[in-house]
């Protein structure tokens, strides 16, 4: 899934100003992706990713619609560059039967994995609480006391957690394979 995101990243980036214009509009008449009917073509990853990213940025994360910070643009090119690169080339390493490099790669793409999701994150709970920010928590940005009213936040936590899990199952299961 990684590996595919990578996707997504990139016509997310390529695609950035279309998506921040059509957040604002998705905040204006309070629609969601999860209520509108697509085709079935939008399952392809140049279309699908920017009403993905565009529900993100009206419903998770408004930094995503700022066109003067580029904060979201950085995540997104890093976790682009470093884990879904290191994850294609995981796949490509199992499928070749290099166990040792797939082990490397995938120890790769899943602690840059973690770290970036831990380090945006810890960013997002600092800004929910500053209030100048597009992501501090108000009547018109709600949170809720577990983040309820930012469902979107439960996403990035799973992942923070899922790196840091293939790590220490493969640690065990390579462990195992040793004795």
């Amino acid at each position: 899934m990684t590996a595919i995101t990578g996707i997504w990243e990139g016509a997310f980036l390529y695609n950035y100003e279309q998506v921040a214009a059509d957040a604002a509009d998705f905040i204006a008449v309070k629609k969601h992706v999860w209520t509108t009917s697509y085709d079935l073509s939008y399952i392809l990853p140049w279309k699908f990713s920017p009403i993905m990213y565009t529900e993100y940025a009206a419903h998770g994360d408004r930094s995503y619609m700022s066109l003067t910070d580029p904060l979201s643009q950085i995540v997104e090119t890093t976790h682009l560059l470093y884990c879904s690169v290191f994850a294609a080339l995981c796949l490509y390493l199992k499928a070749k039967g290099d166990t040792p490099r797939y082990l490397i790669f995938m120890s790769l793409a899943m602690a840059s994995q973690s770290m970036q999701c831990l380090t945006y994150m810890s960013n997002y709970f600092i800004e929910t609480g500053e209030p100048h920010h597009a992501n501090f928590i108000c009547d018109a940005f709600p949170a809720g006391p577990y983040f309820e009213k930012r469902p979107f936040m439960y996403v990035n936590l799973f992942w923070t957690f899922m790196g840091l899990f293939v790590i220490g199952e493969q640690t065990l299961s390579f462990t195992q394979m040793e004795t």
